[in-house]
């Protein structure tokens, strides 16, 4: 049986970030494991979370009107959900829903926009 190497489970957009603001968000996160469907926020939601995943993908859904909605993105471990809270909007603009199962790190929106203000590069 052939062996297949494991590939750490990271998240690019943090690894990314000069040590020191990485230290700084990673002690403000826990890792969670999503499970396949399981709705993270719903449209019109207030953001509590954001999300970078490490080892899932998050699909971000726009609804149309009461019958119909649109995917509009997929977040994998090269990002994040949460971005609206970068911009000062604390509500999601979209339904977001795990399409891959697996675990994420996730931080509260106070620490994230807090950690926003320490960290240029975040």
């Amino acid at each position: 049986m052939r062996s297949i190497p494991r590939v750490p489970l990271v998240n690019r957009l943090l690894e990314g970030l000069p040590n020191s603001d990485l230290r700084r968000v990673l002690a403000d996160c826990e890792t969670v494991e999503v499970a396949f469907a399981e709705v993270l926020y719903a449209a019109g939601e207030r953001l509590s979370h954001v999300y970078f995943p490490i080892g899932c993908f998050i699909s971000l859904i726009m609804p149309i009107d009461d019958a119909s909605s649109l995917e509009v993105g997929l977040v994998g471990n090269e990002g994040m959900f949460g971005i609206p809270l970068a911009l000062g909007v604390d509500v999601s603009p979209v339904r977001a829903v795990v399409q891959g199962a697996g675990s994420a790190l996730r931080m509260s929106a106070a620490s994230f926009c807090y950690g926003l203000g320490r960290s240029p590069a975040l």
